[in-house]
Order: structure tokens, then sequence, then C-alpha cells
């Protein structure tokens, strides 16, 4: 009687789960960002936390009986039955969508003129290593810098799930593609970016001794990037000292100087720095994402007014504003990180997704963005109704990042529209192994 009784509560939990799977997914998040929130300022920004909380949950549950998408629903099966009668063709096109974007790569380190983690490792100067990665992205190619992003967020992770079934060896030179372009790009977020998908789908197809070591590359690619980018944790003060004074630069010596003078001593042991990447990332997950959107939610409206629309970068040249003057994550940023904003390191301070929208309207931007974001995740779901398990690996990362970025943003220049619009062109591939 226990066990039918177990399995009867294990049996709901699933089809609940997987009903409403975007909101469970979406409320560990939510949580997540609350709670870096409350670690930096207390209950001070509670009441906003509940009506944003409130108007997602009741809109996200209200509307998914009521939204049906039935036209759209039609157009879709329209083009399958166009897609079975060109099987072969589309097929064919995953091949060469999947060598267009090695191609891509290969051109990409071509515009930039070295790998940058490589010239990273080869330098001790630590200024001059944040340069390097700040140079990945500050070049006027709009090209380079959309299709690099579409090939980590969308053509490689929906790629690596098409052959995973499908063809063994373009599997695995894809994946070593994927590792080595995310890594050498300098920024710790694109090694999971480009695996998580896989990795959830491994697992969701059970293949666990896969899921295994796709997770752990992520530990060690986060590591190397660490590694890389910390001059003291690979050499020793003298050791430093000596190639900044080769590069014969007082600016140089300065920064060492000021490196020094902050308690930067010897070179760590291996486990020593593993422990301070471990501690850095364990950081970001649980309170770093909250802990800056508790900076925007202390600068607006009382150093910053809010946007009324101008801070959407989309919409500011439709309401005849200025994007800069209401780009807040940069703004925020030169008031956080001031040293380094006056040594010409420019950054920005991004955060979830509802705080943008607070950054504009404010409170009525909260219940505004909880109704936008419930009908974007029913849609979702609706695309991809009867798969449950490209649905939870394809979008998974997006919902998470939900907690640093806006979601227009993750939609276009984040690639997500991008790996939904490659499921739905190949999703008939996709049912046959």
């Amino acid at each position: 009687m226990s066990h039918f009784f177990n399995s009867r509560i294990a049996s709901i939990a699933k089809t609940l789960f997987l009903s409403y799977s975007f909101y469970f997914i979406y409320l560990f998040v939510f949580i997540l960002v609350s709670y870096g929130i409350i670690y930096s300022t207390g209950s001070k920004f509670l009441n906003e936390l509940l009506i944003y909380f409130l108007s997602f949950t009741l809109s996200y549950f209200i509307l998914s009986k009521k939204i049906k998408f039935g036209f759209v629903g039609r157009i879709i099966e329209k083009y399958y039955l166009l897609n079975n009668r060109n099987e072969r063709l589309f097929n064919i096109s995953a091949y060469i969508l999947a060598f267009f974007v090695v191609l891509f790569i290969i051109f990409h380190f071509w515009f930039l003129g070295h790998i940058p983690a490589l010239s990273s490792y080869l330098s001790l100067d630590y200024y001059g290593i944040a340069l390097i990665r700040q140079s990945i992205i500050e070049h006027n190619s709009t090209f380079i810098k959309y299709m690099s992003a579409f090939a980590l967020k969308g053509f490689l992770p929906f790629l690596l799930i098409y052959f995973l079934f499908k063809s063994k060896p373009v599997f695995i030179l894809l994946t070593l593609v994927a590792v080595l372009y995310s890594l050498a790009l300098m920024q710790k977020a694109y090694i999971v970016t480009v695996l998580a998908p896989l990795t959830i789908y491994a697992f969701l197809n059970r293949k666990y001794i896969l899921t295994a070591v796709l997770s752990i590359i992520p530990f060690i690619g986060i590591y190397l990037l660490v590694y890389i980018t910390n001059p003291q944790l690979r050499a020793t003060e003298e050791e430093i000292a000596l190639y900044l004074s080769d590069k014969d630069s007082t600016y140089l010596n300065k920064m060492y100087t000021d490196m020094s003078a902050s308690g930067i001593k010897k070179n760590k042991s291996a486990i020593e720095n593993l422990k301070t990447a471990t501690e850095g990332v364990s950081e970001r997950v649980f309170v770093t994402t909250g802990k800056a959107s508790s900076y925007w939610l202390e600068l607006i409206p009382d150093t910053f007014a809010y946007a009324y629309g101008c801070g959407y970068n989309f919409l500011a040249p439709l309401l005849g504003c200025d994007y800069k003057d209401y780009n807040y994550s940069r703004k925020v940023y030169d008031i956080v990180y001031e040293s380094n904003a006056k040594k010409g390191l420019e950054g920005t301070v991004t955060v979830a997704s509802f705080i943008y929208d607070y950054a504009n309207f404010g409170k009525i931007g909260l219940i505004f963005s909880g109704v936008l974001l419930s009908v974007l995740f029913l849609f979702i779901q609706f695309l991809f109704k009867e798969n449950a398990k490209h649905l939870i690996a394809l979008n998974f990362l997006n919902i998470w990042w939900l907690s640093s970025a806006y979601y227009t943003t993750l939609l276009l220049s984040g690639g997500w529209a991008l790996l939904i619009l490659l499921y739905i062109l190949f999703k008939p591939q996709l049912k046959k192994k």
C-alpha cells in the first residue's frame, strides 16, 4: 500500500513538472536571485520581489488555461508536411550548417589576429590580460559579435544534440570545437552555455557516463580560465615584476605595485587555485546575480530616474531617446566599480530580467514583467508540447540566464530564439535517431 502511495505521488509530481516545467525551473532561479538581493540589502526590497512573484505566478497559471496558440500550431503542422517530403535535403543541410559554423570559428580567430586564451597565458600582465578579454568584443564588427553569440548559444548547442545520435564522428569533432572555442574567448559562462543543453539531454536519455564527462568539462574549463587570467596563480612576484620591467611601462609597473599592496603574494598551489575557482563559481551562482540586482534597486530611482521605455535598446530610438543615456548596466558599473572605470576598463552590471522592467516603469514594470514572461513561457511550451526532453534541454539554460539578462536580449542576440527555430526546422529529423 505504501509503495503504491509513493508511486502515485511520484507520478503526480512528474506530471505537474512536465505540465508546468518552466514555472518550476524559473521558481528556482527567482529564489536564487531573491536570496542574493536579501543577502545584500535585507528586507528593503521585499515588497518589489513579492509584487513580481505574484504577478508572474497568477498570470502563468491563469493564462495557461486561456491561451491555446491554435493558429501557430496549424502553420507549423503545414511546415512539417513539407519537411517530410524533403527529408533528405534537411538531413544534408544539418551537415552543411555544421561545416559553416566551424568555418566561421576559424574566421573569427583570423579576424582577432590571435587566440585570446593563448595570448593571455603567455602574458604575466594582469591588466593587459583584462584588456585582451575586453578587446574580444570591443570592436566594430557587428557581424562577428552576433555570429559568435549565435554559434555559442544557438548553432553549436543544437548541433551537438542533433548529431549525438546521428553521427558519432561529427559529434566528437563538434564537441572538441565547441569546448576549445568557448574557452578561447575567455568567458567562463561560454563553456557552460555551449555544453549545458547537451548535458541535460544526455541525462534525460539516460546516457549517464556521457553526462558525467560533460559535467566535469566546464569545471575543468573554468579552473583553466581562472589560472590563465590570474598571473599571480602561475608566477611568483619576482617573475611578474621582471616581466613588467621588460615592458618598460610606468603604467604597468604602477598596476603591479597596486596588486602587491592589495595583498597578492607568491604563486599558489594547485589545490589553492582550485579552491579559489570553486569559491568564485559558488559565489557567482548563489550571491552575485542577486547582489548585482540589488545595486540597481539601490540606485533607481534615487540616483538614476526611471527610464520610461528609454532603457530598452530596441525601443529607445522609437521614443526619440539616446540609449546611451539610459544604459544603466554601464552607468551602475561606473559607480560600483569606480576604480576599474578610472583605469579605462569598461564593464556592465547585468541583472535579472524583471529588474530591467523595474528600471523603466518601477513597480508597474514588475507587474508587466511577470505577465509578459508568463506568456513567453507558455508559448515556448506550446512549441515543444509533445517533446519534454528537448523542451527542457534546449530551454533550461536560457531560463537560468534570466537571472542576469533581459528576455529580448536572450531571444535575439542571446540565441534563444535561434535554438527554438532550429528545433522547429529539424524536429522531424530529431525524432528519428
